[in-house]
């Protein structure tokens, strides 16, 4: 199932075997590691797993889905470390309509600056930031050192 749902390109290679799926079922996972905060702060396993968040939470854990590059299982784990950073899949019915521009506009202005965690932060390199206009626009920036 796993390969059904990793992307075509970007996961490593796994004992010569390529460690890219299918994407036959258009999830198209990739495979953006993890950041665990209570260790380094700092990304790992980019290329090898991709984690993604369910939207089912309690106080204390919370349910977390896995792909691996060694092989084409899903995995799921009852996780307790809530500070720690996952993807998230962002799902929109398509049938509602989205006030968002699909092109940005030409004269928006930076509201503000956010890491991965949601944090209000300076504009720092090597790390992935996210950048908000007052036009709705999003954009996902890693700038290298």
């Amino acid at each position: 199932m796993g390969n059904y749902m990793k992307s075509t390109t970007g996961w490593n290679d796994y004992n010569g075997s390529s460690g890219n799926g299918t994407n036959s079922s258009g999830f198209n996972g990739l495979p953006g590691g993890d950041v665990e905060c209570g260790f380094n702060g700092s990304f790992e396993d980019v290329g090898e797993y991709g984690y993604w968040w369910s939207a089912s939470e309690s106080k204390s854990s919370s349910w977390l889905r896995g792909l691996k590059y060694q092989n084409g299982s899903v995995d799921r784990w009852l996780y307790n470390e809530l500070y720690d950073a996952f993807s998230a899949r962002c799902i929109s019915d398509s049938s509602t309509t989205s006030s968002v521009p699909t092109e940005p506009s030409s004269n928006r202005k930076l509201e503000k600056v956010i890491d991965a965690l949601g944090r209000e932060v300076n504009l720092t390199p090597n790390q992935i930031l996210f950048y908000l206009y007052d036009d709705g626009s999003v954009e996902k920036k890693f700038v290298v050192e």
